[in-house]
């Protein structure tokens, strides 16, 4: 998603913007137990920041689109 997509859902969800590369902007949302980043795409579910930071892969996801 672009920045100011990713802005406007960080402020009503209560999260960061994250750029990952690109012009490519993801939503960070700190749970008690890890975090959540929404994309355009996809909900996916980290153990942690540095996990997602790493590249590992989430414990739990939702697909937005068809496949």
């Amino acid at each position: 998603m672009n920045e100011q997509k990713a802005k406007k859902i960080a402020k009503i969800l209560g999260g960061d913007t994250y750029q990952s590369g690109g012009d490519m902007w993801v939503v960070i949302i700190k749970k008690k137990k890890g975090i959540a980043v929404v994309t355009d795409e996809s909900v996916c579910a980290y153990s942690s920041e540095d996990a997602f930071l790493d590249g590992e892969k989430p414990v739990d996801s939702v697909i937005w689109a068809d496949e």
